[in-house]
């Protein structure tokens, strides 16, 4: 069955992968971890315009923040050069939520880890990389519930404690009780189990 799955991952990635086999077994053992992500083909636009077909591993990673339970909905692009080259990763705020910017976000979503400053392969993976994103976000999370007023963000249910759009995550000050969950609205949800925070 693994082999199959393994063979299909291969069929998905373009000829000019040149790793299409360790991308595989790659992909493979972060989607049996972590079933919300998915593998697909898109079209990934660089800054000077130019454009390409790109396999990227998208959907939601988990987290836990202060005795909440989280889901961060993210989209990890892998370079035909993979894994040469560290992936490129984006946090995917939903409709009715906003980027937090940080030393690790900006404002774009775009996710700038040491673990992807110092990628080395064989000792960096997608896995690795999951799990830093993982812990990393757990101590500051990247996204917060937008109310859609031009004035910003605000709190919400459930001592969730939204911030207005300039501010860090630093200037954050998070009152939820340990051990509480908060979901963002089932129309910003990916799938029925994801966009959680």
């Amino acid at each position: 069955m693994e082999t199959l799955r393994l063979n299909s991952l291969k069929k998905m990635l373009s000829k000019k992968y040149k790793h299409r086999h360790l991308i595989a077994s790659e992909i493979w053992s972060v989607i049996c971890q972590y079933t919300s992500l998915k593998p697909v083909v898109d079209t990934y636009v660089f800054n000077d315009g130019s454009s390409s077909h790109l396999m990227c591993l998208t959907g939601t990673i988990p987290v836990c923040h202060k005795g909440m339970e989280c889901t961060i909905p993210v989209c990890l692009w892998l370079l035909q050069s993979y894994p040469l080259h560290p992936p490129i990763c984006y946090i995917q705020p939903t409709k009715s939520s906003r980027i937090v910017r940080s030393e690790n976000v900006d404002g774009d979503g775009k996710v700038d880890l040491p673990y992807l400053q110092n990628w080395k392969p064989p000792l960096t993976d997608l896995y690795g990389l999951v799990q830093v994103m993982r812990i990393t976000f757990g101590k500051e999370l990247p996204l917060c519930k937008y109310n859609g007023t031009p004035a910003g963000l605000e709190t919400i249910n459930n001592g969730f404690l939204s911030l207005p759009v300039s501010q860090t995550q630093a200037e954050a000050q998070w009152s939820a009780s340990k051990g509480s969950k908060v979901t963002l609205s089932k129309e910003d949800a990916y799938s029925s189990n994801e966009s959680k925070c």
